[in-house]
């Protein structure tokens, strides 16, 4: 039969309740996956950076001259002087 319905005083289903209640540990707020702790971070300098931007944009001009989007590739050198310049 369940503690509601259970016959007795008040002071029988405190203590009952009183020993039910276990102590809880604490939490941890953040974890660390194994994931993290393997990899390194890339530090790369402005300079790259901006070399690699500038490749990438080679690449598309390529493809975009392949398919024949004249129009995509002048928005996208446009945006990319537009950046240079801004800068």
């Amino acid at each position: 039969m369940s503690r509601f319905f259970a016959t007795g005083s008040d002071s029988e289903s405190e203590s009952s309740s009183e020993e039910e209640q276990l102590p809880r540990q604490p939490t941890v707020a953040f974890t660390f996956s194994d994931e993290e702790e393997d990899t390194k971070r890339i530090v790369r300098l402005a300079k790259e950076k901006h070399y690699k931007e500038l490749m990438n944009l080679i690449r598309n001009i390529r493809n975009y001259k392949k398919i024949k989007d004249t129009s995509i590739m002048l928005t996208r050198v446009q945006n990319t002087f537009r950046d240079l310049c801004g800068q």
